[in-house]
């Protein structure tokens, strides 16, 4: 639906699922499997760093995960580090690099990056410009530093994506009658402009 209503005006839509990117994706993600150990360490050291300097960590690291997921019996499944191979977080599922290597080239489709590893795979098979992103991307791209150190792959520039309110008409007119931005409401009332009389609140607020 996105191509067919994009594409006339020249923009290509990306399917990551898509049975070729998948393909694509896979020796990426082979490669964050060789390295999971010290990505593991660097991705703790990273959002410890993080949590010092009063920064966000949205997401949680774990050093036996990896970032890598598997298509398994109970769907979708986080990899672990398991001495010389890997576990599933769920199912305990074991696989050996061998295994890995076997679903990479037979059924790529079982395998895709995390959260973490996503933005970094998708620069790789596709060298990007920016990534436009919402606040939630952009809190944790910080957390993927490591990853893209990893596989050496130049970070895209980060840009906030668009977004806005919509404002009913009514709720317009008391804004603009007690002077107040429409930001101004995600912050508790005690800290409305003063030009708002608390002794005559609007009722529509």
């Amino acid at each position: 639906a996105m191509a067919e209503l994009l594409g006339p005006h020249g923009l290509v839509v990306f399917r990551p699922t898509h049975p070729a990117a998948k393909r694509a994706m896979a020796p990426w993600l082979l490669r964050l499997l060789d390295q999971a150990a010290p990505l593991g360490a660097a991705l703790a050291a990273t959002a410890r760093a993080l949590e010092r300097d009063g920064r966000p960590v949205p997401v949680a690291v774990d050093e036996a995960a990896t970032v890598v997921m598997i298509e398994d019996a109970l769907g979708r499944d986080r990899l672990l580090r398991d001495g010389a191979g890997f576990v599933t977080r769920r199912g305990g599922g074991r696989l050996g690099r061998a295994d890995l290597e076997r679903i990479a080239r037979e059924e790529p489709q079982r395998l895709s990056p995390n959260v973490l590893a996503r933005p970094v795979v998708e620069a790789a098979i596709l060298p990007t410009v920016a990534y436009v992103a919402g606040p939630g991307e952009l809190a944790y791209l910080p957390q993927a530093v490591p990853v893209y150190q990893t596989l050496d792959v130049v970070a895209q520039a980060a840009v906030p994506r668009w977004s806005g309110f919509v404002v009913e008409g009514r709720v317009r007119k008391v804004l603009d009658k007690y002077h107040i931005a429409p930001d101004a409401l995600k912050r508790p009332a005690a800290h409305l402009p003063g030009s708002l009389d608390a002794a005559d609140p609007p009722s529509s607020l």
